[in-house]
């Protein structure tokens, strides 16, 4: 078609006597075109999504796309503008899009429903927008994930533009007519020496996507065939939970109301603590699929919640009232290596971190070895840490992650800081500081001013 126009028009201007200069690709079916076309407006809105909910109670949603047009020059009589489907856009849009769209079945795009819009003699624009929708009779019949549907525009009185005339209608699909104010709880097993502490528990507070207009009760399904995919996603090495826990999980539902938007409680999920305390150390994964039973009917949701169980072991004794032993001399302290803070810069009274990150650490050389009964790293910038020791630097021991864990009150100045005391004192010369930055502080936006620092750093021994 643009071919065929270039020539008409070239043609024309050679026998006019006039220069001819031709217009980009993208725009030459409407500049300088014989017809009057009827097109797009660069500004105008043309991508479109629609979202479909396969549901107990029926096909729930909405797909349309609406849009105005006008034409090259105005006309005597009035051209009334449609839209019609036109599949060979497809497989152009995915290449420069990235995406692989399908066509909707043809049943389907023969029933759109179009809502026409007129553009009066004289004038340049529609009085009002083309709509064209996909009737909710057809949206059973869309099964996958995601259709295109290209809108070529069409033109009583005029010629639609096969370039700038085009409008497309993503329509997805699914089953999720549900969500969670929380799609992971992590829950966690304190392994101590005096003992196991913790279990398996997390909640999960599911709202209505859209509403059935029915009564929803909710529970929760673990599908432990997800553990793989969520390890590849997240490119972690989470365990499945053993089936034995599994077994044994607990799972109390809960109820969404036909007039309310959530649940007024959440879903729970425990398992004994008998269960969960016999797990060896190591990070776990539940997924979980929600059940809705809505009007007599169920129906099992695509999109699962998880629930991240850590078994860790801690030396942290959270009972300690007061210091054990006295503070180590830091004179001799010796940073051997560091994440995010300067190995040059290190000082026990005040370390600044050198950039904003996810996460940060360090490696010191105590320079003898000591028997630690405690320790204190302190810092507004800083969320939590994990504290290893070892006395050859190459074999570490945790002591344990200070997230949860409590410890008596250290004064200095004007500023209090907690430390860390232990059950039993640990031989260390070596300690590695794995730290969990608070990314909320608001002193980042000075990190160049030493607002984000390490405000203290101290080691306890008998």
């Amino acid at each position: 078609m643009k071919i065929k126009n270039l020539y008409m028009v070239a043609g024309l201007a050679l026998v006019a006597g006039l220069g001819f200069t031709a217009c980009s690709d993208d725009e030459y079916d409407v500049k300088g075109n014989p017809n009057d076309l009827v097109f797009l407006n660069k500004a105008t809105k043309k991508n479109f999504e629609g979202m479909i909910y396969h549901t107990p109670v029926g096909d729930i949603g909405s797909a349309t796309a609406s849009f105005p047009a006008q034409i090259q020059r105005p006309v005597d009589g009035t051209v009334t503008v449609g839209a019609e489907p036109d599949t060979s856009y497809i497989s152009k849009y995915n290449e420069a899009h990235g995406t692989s769209y399908i066509a909707a079945p043809q049943e389907v795009l023969n029933n759109l429903e179009v809502k026409t819009a007129t553009i009066k003699a004289g004038e340049y624009t529609t009085t009002d927008s083309v709509e064209v929708s996909v009737r909710q009779s057809d949206f059973a019949k869309l099964t996958e994930p995601a259709y295109l549907i290209p809108l070529r525009v069409s033109a009583k009185g005029a010629v639609g533009s096969e370039d700038q005339g085009v409008a497309y209608l993503v329509v997805k699909t699914g089953n999720d007519f549900l969500g969670f104010d929380n799609t992971t709880a992590t829950t966690g097993v304190v392994n101590t020496p005096v003992g196991v502490f913790g279990g398996i528990s997390a909640e999960f507070l599911p709202k209505a996507v859209v509403s059935l207009g029915v009564d929803m009760s909710v529970t929760l399904k673990a599908d432990m065939s997800l553990v793989d995919a969520y390890n590849t996603e997240h490119n972690t090495t989470y365990k499945a939970l053993p089936n034995d826990v599994v077994s044994a999980l607990t799972v109390e539902g809960t109820t969404i109301a036909s007039t309310a938007d959530a649940a007024t409680t959440p879903i729970k999920v425990s398992a004994p603590d008998d269960k969960a305390q016999s797990l060896a150390l190591g990070t776990y994964l539940l997924p979980m699929k929600p059940v809705v039973k809505a009007n007599g009917k169920e129906a099992e949701l695509d999109k699962p919640v998880y629930v991240v169980v850590n078994v860790t072991q801690s030396l942290i004794n959270d009972d300690a009232k007061e210091i054990v032993g006295s503070e180590i001399p830091a004179d001799a302290f010796t940073c051997t290596a560091a994440d995010g803070l300067d190995v040059n810069a290190f000082s026990t009274d005040g370390w600044s971190f050198t950039e904003k990150k996810e996460t940060a650490g360090f490696t010191l050389d105590l320079g003898a070895e000591h028997n630690l009964t405690g320790f204190l790293i302190s810092g507004d910038a800083i969320k939590d840490y994990t504290v290893e020791v070892s006395t050859d630097g190459n074999t570490w021991t945790s002591l344990g992650n200070t997230a949860g864990h409590s410890g008596p009150s250290v004064s200095a100045g004007w500023y209090s800081y907690t430390a860390y005391m232990l059950y039993g004192a640990m031989k260390a010369r070596y300690v590695k500081v794995s730290i969990t930055p608070n990314l909320d502080y608001w002193g980042w936006q000075y990190i160049q001013w030493g607002y984000c620092s390490i405000d203290k750093i101290a080691f306890y021994e008998k």
